[in-house]
């Protein structure tokens, strides 16, 4: 972790970041250690993942936060269906999802296999974090932050030969986390179309 990478059958793999933040090698390796589990907060009842969230953040969000994974979890399994991926076959440890606040109109997050890390703003589900297109149970200003927990949690559960591809594992992560939306009743396909088509150069 102190050097950006994380090392796959015996290579040196760099960690993929995504999104309007930059954590530092620091945060890879404090996110994970096994001693600073007391400063997080874990999340039970999900059947297809793990939930830690860091203290402070859970103060401030513990009733949005436990509506955001009731939400995610369903969609969380449907993008396993439609990918027939999991973090068990590939890596043979159940994912686990960290989740950390940042101010300001945050999304984004980094990712190893097996593990998706959040870090997206301070308070969850921030007014003027909207993005138009919703059309089903998730309002404008919840979509979006479900959109990158599925981004994030389908690098996690990528095959090793997907996700050591940059760009094919950001073109289908961002693919894959407006269409999961899309099939799920929550954006009609052609508002996945449109912020698909807005991705930039990494994955268009």
């Amino acid at each position: 972790y102190n050097k950006d990478v994380v090392i796959i059958d015996g290579r040196e793999i760099p960690i993929i970041v995504d999104g309007n933040v930059n954590p530092s090698p620091d945060d890879y390796y404090d996110s994970t250690k096994e001693s600073s589990r007391s400063s997080w907060i874990q999340l039970v009842g999900y059947d297809r993942f793990n939930v830690f969230v860091e203290t402070n953040y859970y103060n401030n969000n513990s009733a949005n936060l436990t509506d955001f994974f009731n939400k995610f979890e369903p969609r969380f399994i449907a993008m396993e269906q439609e990918t027939g991926w999991s973090s068990e076959e590939f890596t043979g440890n159940k994912l686990n999802i960290y989740v950390e606040g940042l101010s300001g109109c945050a999304f984004g997050g980094w990712a190893i296999p097996s593990e998706a890390h959040l870090l997206i703003s301070d308070p969850l589900y921030r007014p003027d974090c909207n993005r138009s297109g919703g059309i089903g149970e998730l309002e404008d200003n919840q979509w979006p932050y479900i959109s990158v927990a599925i981004h994030e949690s389908t690098h996690s559960i990528s095959p090793i030969s997907i996700y050591v591809r940059p760009w094919l594992t950001e073109g289908f992560s961002e693919y894959n986390e407006y269409n999961v939306l899309s099939n799920y009743g929550d954006l009609s396909q052609e508002t996945a179309n449109n912020y698909i088509f807005q991705g930039d150069s990494l994955y268009n």
